[in-house]
């Protein structure tokens, strides 16, 4: 089992971990970090952990 790192923002980052949330990554780890909470997608597998960076004022 592999421990992956995403670093993400953007709509082509929305749209990339679509793609590989489709894609068979069964037996490894993610962990994805993004800025904003709606670069998020609304799926989410067991095997991803998701972390929203929005500061506070």
């Amino acid at each position: 089992m592999k421990k992956i790192l995403i670093i993400a923002d953007g709509i082509l980052a929305k749209q990339f971990l679509e793609r590989v949330m489709e894609s068979e990554a069964g037996e490894n780890s993610y962990t994805v970090i993004s800025y904003k909470e709606n670069t998020l997608p609304k799926k989410r597998p067991e095997n991803f952990k998701f972390l929203s960076l929005t500061p506070r004022v």
